[in-house]
């Protein structure tokens, strides 16, 4: 039997079981282009779910229990190829995922991730990187992570030049990203250029470690769409990157997330100049305001011996 018309679809992953086992083989949703699902256990019960929709364009996993580790599971009995093993989501456009215990994406095993045109992760505290080296995302358009406490590095430069239809990078609340961008080892010695052609707008916000978009004097950066640049509350952040960099459209950098109030500081000479700037004046606001605690506290401690005399 197949629902004809349903085309949006938000359960939880308990009634979703009792439905797979009661009307096994029976219905088809061919017209279904979302789905939210919560506390989906482990892939091969969610391999069997997705295998009932084979146009979905949009999934959102909520809050997925520590047995689902990988997205992408070998599942041999059901599914021998890697192509099959996401089921039949072959049209997926967007992914979303919350509160997860994913641990790997599993773009390497399943061409469908490598089409992703949306990426969504928040609060997905088992993942220390986005993607192993050398994998393409070029139908990428919306990259945004958050609140990832294990994330280390988000892409290698390999994976960084494919993203070549991204138009929107978030980066926030990542207790341990030292850098967005990481080169490979074995192209430590030559210059990498890397061009983001269509970005337009990137954040970069509470980085508590994050010391610059990329570290390495070998790889060269190019944003020729680049207008929204936010970088607020990065302490460690010195520079932009270690080498040449061009944003010919950046006039700004935004110093407040959206929805708050703040200053926008004008570019100083280029980015790398002006995100340096931002650095040292941070420690000398800093340094003054530690120097007006401390004159407080001595004056504190005089008022106190004189009230005790």
């Amino acid at each position: 039997m197949v629902i004809p018309k349903l085309q949006y679809m938000n359960i939880g992953f308990d009634e979703a079981q009792k439905w797979l086992s009661s009307n096994t083989g029976k219905y088809c949703w061919h017209l279904l282009k979302e789905l939210i699902l919560y506390s989906v256990p482990n892939g091969e019960l969610l391999y069997h779910f997705l295998n009932r929709m084979p146009n979905l364009e949009q999934l959102m996993l909520f809050y997925s229990g520590y047995e689902l580790q990988e997205l992408v599971v070998p599942i041999a009995n059901i599914a021998p190829s890697p192509q099959d093993r996401l089921g039949a989501v072959l049209q997926l456009k967007e992914l979303v995922l919350l509160e997860s215990e994913i641990n790997d994406l599993g773009f390497e095993r399943h061409p469908v991730l490598q089409r992703l045109e949306r990426l969504s992760l928040k609060c997905c505290h088992k993942l220390t990187n986005l993607a192993p080296r050398s994998i393409s995302l070029t139908y990428l358009t919306y990259l945004e992570v958050s609140s990832c406490k294990g994330l280390q590095n988000l892409m290698t430069s390999s994976t960084a030049k494919s993203l070549i239809q991204l138009r929107t990078m978030k980066v926030t609340r990542c207790d341990c990203v030292k850098e967005i961008v990481t080169n490979e080892r074995n192209e430590q010695d030559k210059v990498i250029e890397i061009v983001f052609s269509n970005l337009i707008n990137l954040v970069l916000v509470k980085l508590v470690v994050l010391t610059s978009f990329c570290s390495h004097k070998n790889c060269e950066f190019k944003f020729p769409s680049l207008e929204l640049l936010t970088v607020s509350k990065c302490p460690m952040m010195k520079t932009f990157t270690k080498s040449h960099t061009e944003a010919p459209k950046l006039q700004n950098i935004k110093l407040a997330v959206e929805g708050e109030e703040g200053e926008k500081r004008q570019l100083e000479g280029d980015l790398n100049a002006t995100i340096q700037k931002l650095y040292e004046d941070e420690k000398k606001f800093q340094r003054e305001e530690e120097a007006k605690e401390n004159d407080n506290d001595l004056s504190a401690a005089a008022t106190r011996k004189f009230d005790r005399d």
